[in-house]
């Protein structure tokens, strides 16, 4: 078990279900930043792969 949540504005974790909440460190936000970035810009050529593949497909159908 494993649950994240804000409280109070600051990012928090617990391992139970009835557990303590716990500050994450710097570090662990810094790691999690860092995993979220590199989905992000994975995400984002994804997009950019989607729409430069839709744009020829409808060239191609522009010219059917």
């Amino acid at each position: 078990y494993y649950e994240e949540k804000i409280i109070n504005g600051v990012y928090c974790w617990r391992g139970t279900p009835d557990g303590e909440w716990h500050p994450m460190s710097n570090e662990e936000l810094t790691k999690k930043l860092i995993k979220y970035e590199y989905e992000l810009n994975k995400l984002e050529l994804r997009h950019n792969q989607c729409r430069a593949d839709l744009a020829a497909a409808n060239n191609v159908l522009s010219d059917l």
